[in-house]
């Protein structure tokens, strides 16, 4: 691990986002409801043999206490939720504002909102798409919009 990433881009403290993490945690059944299914749908490298997927399926099942089918028939209900939670995120820092650099509450809340770009028709308000764009751009990652499910 010491050999990854760049010594010189150091990770910024961040600043109390507790409750921009209490909205996520509210929502973690509906977030995970509909990320799990389509982590495994949109066929990520690693997911390339079935077993993997298999064994991805099985322990998220037991953390979600539903099956996948059952949660994709909730789809709208996590949905709504989602979209309610996105809506009361207080607009975000972007990396421009802090020289480029993220902190730790990107590390934190980054991931997430990043996932739920492979929800296709999310309304996902404008501050929360600018930000998750902004770190995707500066960390190299991508987002899922052009394979959202």
């Amino acid at each position: 691990m010491d050999e990854l990433g760049n010594l010189e881009r150091v990770i910024r403290t961040g600043v109390d986002i507790s409750t921009t993490l209490e909205c996520i945690d509210s929502i973690l059944l509906a977030i995970n409801g509909l990320l799990f299914p389509r982590s495994v749908a949109i066929s990520p490298p690693e997911f390339v043999t079935q077993s993997g997927r298999d064994y991805f399926q099985l322990r998220k099942e037991a953390m979600i206490e539903r099956s996948f089918e059952q949660v994709l028939e909730e789809i709208p209900l996590h949905k709504q939720s989602a979209e309610k939670m996105l809506v009361g995120l207080k607009v975000l820092p972007i990396p421009a504002d802090n020289g480029n650099t993220l902190s730790w509450d990107d590390v934190l809340i980054y991931p997430t909102l990043r996932n739920l770009t492979m929800v296709k028709g999310l309304a996902m308000p404008p501050h929360v798409s600018h930000y998750v764009e902004s770190v995707a751009a500066l960390t190299g990652t991508y987002t899922y919009y052009d394979s959202a499910l």
